[in-house]
């Protein structure tokens, strides 16, 4: 990590979200106390840092919401950028932690965390805002199956969004295991890119779970600490030396990247998928989304 932006209060995490959005929609929903706001308001329980990582390929796939970092990154389409964000956040203001958990619960729970996350990032958001969905991918991702069946990304589909106004806890449900059933389909090939991409990469978060196995306790306790320190503490001072825990030599292995020794060994197996979706995409004459890191904090101060 390198550029670390520390945001210790909650006007202060935010302010500087809110000049992160780069998309209308995304703004006037944080202004207006709509869905980003709640999702910031979430994120801001703990002091938090957005960062630049040091190194691309191993820091670039690396869950730092897992410990409250958020990466800056750049897509070229706005709205895109902020989807980015949004799910990064949300991923870590909805993460709770547990002290002496087995390793079938802290898969259970990596799983609905990204679930939940997923979820919002890629379908409910565009049922709050279906204007939102002409702006991000030109090609077909999964909601439009709900949200959209005639084809018609102006036209949501009315019965779907009268349910969303009366019943939106169980749409948002039936959404997250629809997309669950994709997830853990034996059955699914590229002939259904959309479906294949969802299986794809939900096969390389086992691998995720594997890697972290034997360390994934570090991670829960430090939080736990962080939490508590917080509390008793400050949230300043407590941000300060949990920040200094991250930088510390037994997880970086004297580099520069906290959990080092899992995000080398992440980091190929991101590296493979993103190659094989970045082909079978271009084959599709599909653009495929990409971006870069953010070389530095964007002169943004809360």
């Amino acid at each position: 990590m390198k550029s670390t932006v520390k945001l210790v209060e909650p006007d202060e995490i935010h302010a500087f979200t809110r000049k992160l959005w780069r998309n209308d929609v995304f703004k006037k929903s944080h202004d207006e106390g709509g869905l980003v706001h709640d999702v910031i308001e979430r994120f801001a329980r703990l002091p938090r840092f957005f960062y630049v990582p040091s190194d691309e390929h191993k820091e670039a796939p690396h869950f730092a919401p897992w410990w409250g970092g958020i990466q800056l990154r750049q897509y070229e389409n706005a709205a895109v950028q902020d989807l980015y964000y949004i799910h990064e956040i949300e991923h870590a203001g909805t993460m709770p932690y547990i002290k002496d958990m087995n390793r079938v619960t802290f898969k259970n729970k990596i799983r609905d965390n990204e679930h939940e996350a997923s979820t919002l990032s890629e379908m409910t958001i565009y049922f709050d805002y279906p204007e939102l969905r002409a702006q991000t991918f030109p090609h077909e991702i999964y909601v439009d199956r709900f949200l959209f069946p005639g084809g018609d990304r102006t036209k949501p589909d009315a019965r779907m969004m009268e349910r969303w106004q009366t019943e939106p806890d169980l749409v948002r449900k039936e959404l997250m295991y629809a997309r669950a059933a994709v997830i853990t389909s034996k059955t699914v090939t590229m002939d259904d890119p959309v479906a294949f991409w969802l299986n794809k990469f939900a096969n390389q978060g086992r691998q995720w779970v594997d890697i972290w196995s034997s360390r994934y306790p570090l991670v829960e306790e430090g939080m736990i600490r962080f939490r508590d320190d917080c509390a008793v503490n400050g949230r300043g001072p407590a941000l300060d030396r949990h920040l200094a825990w991250l930088a510390s030599p037994e997880l970086t292995d004297g580099t520069t990247i906290p959990f080092h020794r899992e995000a080398a060994a992440f980091a190929d197996v991101y590296a493979r998928n993103k190659r094989l979706y970045r082909e079978s995409m271009e084959n599709k004459a599909q653009q495929p989304v990409t971006y870069t890191a953010t070389q530095k904090p964007p002169g943004l101060k809360p």
